[in-house]
This record gives structure tokens, C-alpha cells and sequence, in this order.
């Protein structure tokens, strides 16, 4: 099986030094807008096309990694949630994908070794 990586033409690429900790899963939502008309109601705009969302949870990764990571995502080519990048998961299907803005949460754990969660946007 192989480890997940992130790449992108002009940066480095980064793989996991662990795998995923959790299966990740890939949700397909419905594109929409939603609104209130001036009565009050909700109005929903469907835009077309479902997108997917992959949530991802790396576990354990070390510190040396998770540096790694973080130069990955501030690279200029892919700039955190700006530019799409690759995403390859452990059964080697590779993916076009954003990440989502505010989704990249971390914890220190104990030995230096992090812990990553993140949401993935890929178009449909």
C-alpha cells in the first residue's frame, strides 16, 4: 500500500512518513447557494455539478514531516488553499484538489510527532 502525497509542479512533494491515520472519505455535496429571499425564505441557486469533499487525518506524523508539510502548503505554486495540487491516497488514485480554507487543524504529541486533520475540495 502506498503513502499518501501531495505534489505540484515547482514544489517540493510532500508524503506522509506514516500513512493515514483514518480512512479518509470522499463525500460527493451538491453545488448550491443558498439565500434568503426578502419575505424571509431560503432560496437555493444549484450551480451544476457535485464537488467532493476528502477528509484526511494523518496520525504520529514526526516533526521533521510535519515541517515538511507546512512547506509544502506555503510553497508559491500552491499556497495553501489558492492553487489545486495533486493529492495520490494509499491505493495510488491521484487527485486534482484545493485544500479547503480554515480546514488544516494540528496537535503536538507527545515525542515530537503531530497529529494533522484537513478537507480536501475536488471538482466533480
Amino acid at each position: 500500500m502506498a503513502k499518501p502525497t501531495f505534489a505540484k509542479s515547482g514544489a517540493d512533494t510532500w508524503t506522509s512518513d506514516k500513512g493515514e491515520g483514518l480512512p479518509y472519505r470522499r463525500l460527493p455535496v451538491p453545488r448550491q447557494i443558498l439565500g434568503l429571499a426578502e419575505d424571509g425564505s431560503v432560496q437555493v441557486a444549484d450551480l451544476g455539478s457535485k464537488i467532493h469533499y476528502i477528509d484526511l487525518t494523518f496520525t504520529r506524523i514526526s516533526e521533521t514531516n510535519f515541517n515538511a508539510l507546512l512547506t509544502f502548503f506555503g510553497d508559491g505554486n500552491v499556497n495553501w488553499s489558492k492553487n489545486s495540487f495533486t493529492y495520490t491516497d494509499c491505493d495510488s488514485n491521484a487527485r486534482t484538489v484545493h485544500l479547503m480554507p480554515g480546514s488544516f487543524t494540528y496537535e503536538e504529541k507527545p515525542a515530537g510527532t503531530f497529529t494533522v486533520s484537513m478537507q480536501l475540495i475536488e471538482p466533480a
